[in-house]
Order: structure tokens, then C-alpha cells, then sequence
């Protein structure tokens, strides 16, 4: 539980962070700290239920998708910081990223996604 927390709180501050950067126009470093950050958080959850369980479960089908569009989100950050040097496209993959990571979790609430899909209208 106590490295859950702390990679919690390591992976919040690191995201805070970066975000914080964004705004003072340093986009690399606004990449790799909010890279990082969220790395960090998703090593937490592994504490939880062991990391061998953890890249199983997320690589089940009913997973799958939301995993890569979340793992190659977090890689798109760093073409839009490195490659292409658009802040607004970081912008838009981080939230791709946070909808992505949203829709992973929900997965692990038994009903959650048919829920959320009938709340905005999509069932």
C-alpha cells in the first residue's frame, strides 16, 4: 500500500509539475515531467496487485484498446514536444491520454462502462 501511495503522490506531483512548465512555454520539460508522472502513477497500481497481474489484466480484450491509446498517447506527448513542437498538440494528447487512462479504469468497475456510455447517450 505504501508504494501505491508514494508512486501516487510521486506521479501527481511530477504531472503538477509539468503542467506548471506548459505555461512558461518549456514544452520539453513539460513532456518528460508529465511522461513521467504518469509512468510513475501506472507503476503504482502494480503495488496493488502485483505487476505481472497488472500488464495481464491490461492486456485483456476488453482492455486492450484503452491500453494502447493510453501507452501511445503518452508517446504522442513526446512527438508533439520533440518532433513537432506544438504545445496545442500536447494538449490534445494529454487529454486523449486522461480519457484513454479513465476509460482503462472504469473497465475494472463491473457495469461502469455500460453506465457511462448510457449517461452521455451512446448506449
Amino acid at each position: 500500500m505504501y508504494g501505491f501511495i508514494g508512486c501516487l503522490a510521486i506521479g501527481f506531483v511530477l504531472s503538477l509539475l509539468g503542467s506548471i512548465v506548459l505555461f512558461l512555454a518549456q514544452l520539453a520539460l513539460f513532456a518528460i515531467l508529465y511522461g513521467l508522472g504518469t509512468v510513475v502513477s501506472l507503476v503504482g497500481t502494480g503495488f496493488l496487485m502485483g505487476f505481472g497481474t497488472q500488464l495481464k489484466l491490461m492486456f485483456k480484450p476488453v482492455r486492450i484498446i484503452a491500453t494502447l491509446v493510453f501507452l501511445g498517447s503518452i508517446g504522442l506527448v513526446f512527438v508533439g514536444a520533440f518532433v513537432i513542437r506544438s504545445d496545442v498538440l500536447c494538449i490534445i494528447f494529454v487529454i486523449i491520454e486522461y480519457l484513454a487512462y479513465s476509460w482503462y479504469s472504469i473497465s475494472y468497475i463491473p457495469y461502469a462502462r455500460a453506465a457511462v456510455r448510457k449517461a452521455v447517450g451512446f448506449l
